[in-house]
């Protein structure tokens, strides 16, 4: 047996944003924060070039809400053009977030490859739990460096090529 079950919705122009629960997540503020740092590598080496990491580091909720403010920062943090600059690597620093959604792997793939575009190195640091969880089973460790802190994943990462 199913009955109808009326749900009211905010915004009729557009496809329903709530459901019987009530408003969905992207009805929320977005919880994220974000600090761009980078710090040069001082020494080479055989596997590394000196240079600077850009590191990325976000902290809260990098969902559907959040997640056009931390591409843009990505996008804005990185050279825009292939070769030239002194950026040998990318590193996002998501130890301090603690949910990731499909838009935030979204954002995660899209750096990767802006990162291989730019030709940098690419990793991304992240606290055992719930989002490191995730970035294993959708396989990000095959494509790039995960490990559980910056300095783990600059040690892991390729010089660019």
């Amino acid at each position: 047996m199913s009955a109808d079950l009326e749900v009211e919705c905010w915004g009729a122009s557009e496809p329903p944003a709530c459901t019987q629960e009530g408003p969905r997540r992207e009805e929320r503020p977005a919880l994220l924060t974000i600090d761009i740092t980078r710090r040069i590598v001082a020494s080479g080496s055989a596997e590394r070039a000196p240079g600077e990491v850009v590191v990325v580091a976000a902290s809260g909720e990098l969902d559907v809400a959040s997640s056009p403010k931390f591409r843009s920062s990505v996008i804005d943090s990185l050279p825009t053009t292939s070769g030239g600059s002194d950026i040998a690597m990318l590193v996002l620093d998501l130890q301090r977030v603690d949910f990731v959604d499909s838009f935030g792997l979204g954002v995660i793939v899209g750096a990767y490859k802006r990162a291989l575009r730019a030709e940098l190195g690419f990793g991304v640091a992240v606290a055992d739990g719930r989002v490191r969880d995730t970035l294993e089973l959708v396989g990000f460790p095959r494509l790039f460096a995960v490990g559980p802190a910056v300095d783990d994943v600059v040690g892991t990462v390729p010089a660019r090529g």
